[in-house]
């Protein structure tokens, strides 16, 4: 018996290996401002502010984690800065890619509008010629034909910089990236020149990503050192990792604090809808055995009991039902 149960064992472990590489791939979750279909053609984009409201409003935002981020330069016109960054599906099915960067006017496009808007830092620019800036996320399928048509809106790039996540680590999670990125375009809502523009971006949220994860991995790559520099010379920019640093911890708590709340008031209606029936059941039934109790005497008395009894579960039910309804208000 024991040897046909181990032969038995064997040949479903042998099926399902065999089986394996025929069946479907678990769906993506549905978040549908982080993963597209693989069998999307193009990338698409969402404002920071948008794509980060998305990632608080879903939970399944908090299971798709931050595996890698590349700091990237484009080599051709202006020399335009941003993130790459790699995000991995809950369910084991093709990740999403995602590009963060900072720009004057989307509607031109990567090639036109992007990055740094003068080549010389020796002018310089009034407060009345400050606009504001738009930073923006764009995400595609991993791997797929829409991550090619991303990778060539912004044309040939180098990689800088690559910051990476262990899996044993606190890995930031998708919404907690879109806390991060609208904590920063919150810090500095204007495109300045020579303090906030996109070389100011992209550095900013590499370093508070590793700041406020030190046990992730730092790897520099051949050209770490020509961030920041517009045609050899370094740009200026503003410093504000620690001061964003701080904000975001203060938002981050902020948006836990009130995903508890919802938690609780879910879990608050949720008991009262299974237990306000059986509160009601109970309080009938102690009623109708009270009704009882008080009818066993004999003649008018039973009747006379028996109709309060009727009467008094009326009455109870209807303020029951009453009261949970002004809960529920």
């Amino acid at each position: 018996m024991g040897n046909k149960t181990n032969v038995w064992s064997n040949f479903q472990k042998l099926f399902s290996i065999l089986i394996q590489p025929f069946m479907a791939s678990p769906p993506m979750p549905h978040i549908p401002e982080l993963f597209i279909s693989t069998s999307a053609s193009r990338y698409r984009w969402l404002e920071v502010e948008n794509w980060a409201c998305s990632m608080q409003s879903r939970d399944d935002a908090a299971q798709c984690f931050v595996e890698r981020v590349v700091h990237c330069k484009c080599e051709a016109g202006k020399q335009h800065e941003f993130l790459r960054l790699e995000i991995s599906s809950p369910t084991g099915s093709p990740g999403a890619v995602a590009f963060v960067d900072r720009r004057v006017d989307v509607s031109q496009g990567v090639k036109q509008r992007a990055a740094v808007l003068s080549p010389s830092p020796s002018q310089t620019v009034s407060n009345s010629e400050t606009i504001l800036a738009t930073d923006v996320v764009w995400f595609a399928a991993k791997d797929c034909d829409s991550e090619t048509s991303l990778r060539n809106e912004f044309g040939k790039y180098l990689e800088l910089r690559t910051l990476t996540f262990p899996q044993h680590d606190n890995r930031p999670s998708a919404q907690y990236l879109g806390t991060l990125l609208q904590t920063i375009s919150t810090h500095a809502r204007h495109y300045e020149l020579y303090a906030h523009q996109c070389y100011w971006f992209a550095h900013t949220v590499f370093e508070s990503l590793q700041t406020l994860h030190p046990m992730s991995s730092l790897s520099n790559g051949h050209d770490h050192k020509k961030r920041s520099q517009y045609r050899g010379s370094d740009f200026p920019k503003a410093d504000s990792v620690d001061k964003v640093c701080n904000e975001f911890r203060e938002a981050w708590k902020n948006f836990l604090d009130r995903k508890e709340e919802v938690r609780k008031v879910h879990i608050a209606e949720q008991k009262q809808v299974s237990v306000g029936p059986i509160v009601l059941t109970r309080a009938k039934r102690a009623l109708t055995a009270a009704g009882e109790g008080s009818g066993r005497g004999p003649g008018r008395g039973s009747s006379r009991g028996s109709g309060r009894g009727s009467s008094g579960t009326g009455g109870i039910g209807e303020d029951v039902g009453n009261s949970a309804t002004g809960v529920r208000s």
